[in-house]
């Protein structure tokens, strides 16, 4: 299998689902009540579970295409999707720990990749 820049392009995106989902499941979270009738008028909730849905189907076609051990390890680009999103969205800090931890994550991923393409 190869991973080509189509597939890195759709995982790049798929985590950005994920991660607006998420946004979505946070916000849903502050009316959230054991109720059939709040839970299907919760449209925050609504939104975050099909944004994860169209995430999960792009990581499936993803994971189809190219190599899991390529590909699944960019599933961690959502942790910086999120940390910026929380920022902008829900007004949560960034600390230095946190930029620390998305370069860590960066870093990881384009070795995996930069590994593959010189066949190591």
């Amino acid at each position: 299998m190869k991973t080509t820049k189509k597939i890195i392009f759709l995982m790049f995106v798929c985590t950005l689902f994920t991660s607006l989902g998420q946004v979505f499941l946070k916000l849903a979270s502050k009316n959230f009540k054991f109720d059939i009738f709040k839970l299907i008028t919760n449209h925050w909730l609504i939104i975050g579970l099909f944004l994860y849905v169209i995430g999960a189907i792009m990581l499936i076609f993803s994971l189809k295409l190219g190599e899991l051990s390529i590909v699944y390890p960019m599933v961690s680009l959502s942790f910086i999707w999120v940390t910026v999103l929380s920022y902008y969205y829900l007004n949560e800090s960034i600390s230095l720990n946190k930029v620390l931890g998305m370069s860590f994550i960066v870093v990881g991923i384009s070795s995996i990749g930069f590994k593959r393409r010189k066949g190591v």
